[in-house]
């Protein structure tokens, strides 16, 4: 067996109790189980007339799915509307726009993964995080994690209808970006370096009694947190944050609000990542012996309706 070769993909269902057959995309992976199940199982701690004790017994079994990526542009606004639920298309013909926003309810998917010959597929599944991050020019990366209700082997390989294997991905090197500290259009000359945007949907298995698997996915809390490493010609980005002023002396007891936007286009094709009631936060860097330029970690959880808004331009017509 090789794990080198291994990949993974994903379909959008039709509706629940749908399962597809072949992934609708499919692709390489840095890491991860792929899909993987995780058996609850722990011993019945009874006595008895034996030294060693009696047995173990299994409670669940949890059908989960998760790999690390890079960010294709036709498959990530699929997985940008699998983990937000909402998606709005225009266009009569390419490029197209897709539009997602957070929604109650999830798409349910397939999952796919491939390890060698080892082929496994978590059907009824939801998006439960999604994280893209990068540094520096580098590669766009998202980590992805699903939780599923059905679980499927495969003897033969998958035949996905789009592999994006020789497709080109998303770099650091296409990103352009607008900072908002405050919502007064104050950026603080930050120079963006890297960063990360994670959004999570806290999605929690619903057990039954008589089956291991569970029986339902219910959605819980919305959560969305920026990441953004940047460095400054002067620290006043941190007293503004502290007091609500560039000038100010005292702390404010009012969290400032402010805005991002990052947009990652490469020819005709684009990822666009806003908000526009972010959080922020960040803290005093150290002083340094060896010297150098100030940088600072900002920190952000984005609120507001929609709280965050994705926007992919790119060649697919329909989810």
């Amino acid at each position: 067996m090789n794990l080198k070769i291994s990949a993974a993909g994903f379909a959008v269902q039709a509706e629940q109790g749908a399962a597809e057959a072949q992934p609708a995309y499919w692709g390489p992976v840095a890491s991860g189980k792929l899909v993987a199940l995780e058996v609850e199982q722990t011993e019945d701690e009874l006595t008895s007339a034996r030294v060693a004790g009696v047995g173990e017994f299994r409670e669940a079994v949890a059908i989960t799915a998760g790999y690390e990526t890079r960010v294709w542009p036709a498959s990530f606004a699929g997985l940008l509307y699998a983990v937000l639920g909402a998606l709005q298309t225009t266009g009569s013909a390419a490029p197209y726009t897709h539009v997602s926003i957070p929604a109650a309810l999830l798409p349910w998917c397939t999952v796919f993964g491939a390890k060698d010959a080892e082929r496994k597929s978590a059907s009824d599944a939801k998006l439960d995080s999604l994280k893209v991050e990068w540094e520096g020019n580098g590669p766009l990366k998202v980590t992805v994690a699903w939780a599923g209700l059905g679980v499927a082997w495969s003897d033969v390989a998958y035949v996905p209808v789009a592999d994006e294997t020789d497709d080109s991905y998303l770099k650091g090197i296409h990103l352009t970006s607008v900072l908002d500290l405050d919502g007064s259009g104050y950026g603080g000359g930050a120079v963006l370096k890297g960063g990360s945007v994670e959004i999570k949907r806290n999605i929690t298995p619903d057990p039954k009694s008589g089956q291991l698997g569970p029986a339902g996915l219910s959605e819980g809390a919305f959560e969305c947190d920026v990441e953004l490493k940047v460095r400054v010609p002067d620290l006043l980005p941190v007293r503004l944050l502290l007091t609500g002023a560039v000038d100010g002396d005292a702390v404010s007891a009012a969290v400032p609000y402010g805005e991002f936007e990052l947009t990652f286009t490469d020819g005709d094709d684009s990822v666009a990542l806003s908000a526009t009631k972010v959080a922020w936060k960040t803290e005093e860097p150290d002083a340094d012996p060896k010297g150098g330029p100030a940088e600072l970690t900002l920190q952000g959880r984005c609120y507001g309706d929609p709280a965050i808004t994705a926007t992919s331009v790119n060649s697919v017509a329909t989810y």
